[in-house]
């Protein structure tokens, strides 16, 4: 899926309901994990973290629930555990990913 990339900048545009703020923060979490395993590769290369990204969302409510499961991720990640399967099928459906590099 464009949307879980890491390599290139995305906005990510769907109905209600579609699994946007799903899928921004499965992302963000990707992110951070690969922020750490690069550095863990390489210690001599500058140090990434959360202020290198930028999400956005529109609603408290949207932003409340992504704070919660991007700890979750997080707490999956540092007990060595992957993320919970990704099911995206109606996203995909109806998402718009735009390359904003």
């Amino acid at each position: 899926m464009k949307a879980l990339r890491l390599d290139m900048n995305i906005f990510i545009e769907a109905s209600a309901g579609a699994g946007k703020t799903f899928t921004l923060t499965k992302r963000y979490c990707a992110i951070l994990n690969d922020f750490a395993q690069k550095f863990i590769k390489n210690p001599n290369q500058p140090k990434k973290g959360p202020a290198n990204i930028l999400v956005i969302t529109f609603t408290r409510k949207a932003a409340s629930e992504m704070t919660d499961r991007i700890f979750e991720d997080l707490k999956c990640l540092l007990l060595d555990q992957n993320l919970k399967a990704v099911s995206y099928t109606h996203l995909r459906a109806h998402e718009t990913v735009l390359d904003l590099v």
